[in-house]
């Protein structure tokens, strides 16, 4: 029977169970994800950011956001130049 749960779901017998506690305990917000709408660890300073943005702003003021986040300025790369 468990079987026939995980086949039609596609979660195991242990994710069903946790999932209807979550729901049961704090309603629809228990299917969505806890670390919704909190900042990423792996984000980058914001100098940093400001000093990118910055560089690129001097450099390039005729282009927008797309030659740099696709890589193709020298900024990219922190400054190093990119040979293609």
């Amino acid at each position: 029977m468990n079987m026939v749960r995980e086949d039609i779901i596609g979660i195991s017998l242990r994710d069903l169970r946790m999932l209807v506690k979550s729901v049961r305990e704090f309603s629809d917000s228990g299917v969505i994800h806890r670390g919704r709408g909190r900042p990423s660890n792996r984000r980058f300073p914001e100098l940093f950011k400001a000093r990118v943005l910055n560089l690129c702003w001097e450099k390039y003021r005729d282009f927008g956001p797309t030659l740099p986040a696709q890589g193709k300025s020298p900024v990219s790369e922190g400054g190093r130049g990119i040979e293609t």
